[in-house]
């Protein structure tokens, strides 16, 4: 959800356009407009669901992004885009991920090329959520180094805000 509305909202910044102009965004809990815009950013599930049904147009171009994190709405979404492609090959669909296997997503849909974007690496230390991680975290803001700790739910991210608000880590949260 936060990251559809991020999204569109930089875009339609960078394009130099008020949000809902050209950009919006849709979720199951929260949409900026009613109307499919010309670029809109949604969740898989909702985009599988509410927009993009079996024997559905697709939209000009579909993205799927993070297509690494296999679930079932990614699954029925790439599903529904490679039968959606037989019937409108005008469409595009571009499917990225920084980790998935692509020759075998290149066969399921056909033969589709793969580009390969080089980047940089960024050394990842995973931190195992205990008593310690607060500590750990200062130690780490602290030390001048950049950090990102991702935490799933609104319940642990609170949590987790409170933990470093009392322990006084003075962390972008």
């Amino acid at each position: 959800i936060v990251l559809a509305r991020t999204l569109a909202h930089r875009v339609a910044f960078e394009m130099g356009e008020e949000l809902n102009q050209a950009v919006g965004y849709k979720t199951a809990l929260e949409k900026s407009t009613h109307e499919w815009k010309p670029i809109t950013f949604c969740t898989p599930g909702y985009a599988s669901a509410a927009r993009i049904r079996p024997g559905a147009a697709l939209p000009e171009v579909l993205v799927v992004d993070e297509a690494h994190e296999r679930s079932i709405d990614i699954d029925v979404l790439m599903a529904i885009a490679r039968d959606g492609l037989k019937k409108n090959p005008n469409s595009k669909v571009i499917i990225m991920s920084a980790t998935i296997d692509a020759e075998p997503l290149s066969k399921f849909f056909g033969g589709a090329p793969i580009i390969n974007i080089p980047g940089r690496q960024h050394k990842l230390t995973k931190l195992e959520y205990g008593p310690s991680v607060i500590e750990d975290i200062a130690q780490l803001v602290n030390s001048d180094q950049s950090g990102l700790m991702i935490v799933y739910g609104k319940a642990e991210i609170d949590k987790y805000s409170q933990l470093l608000s009392d322990a006084k880590v003075d962390a972008e949260i």
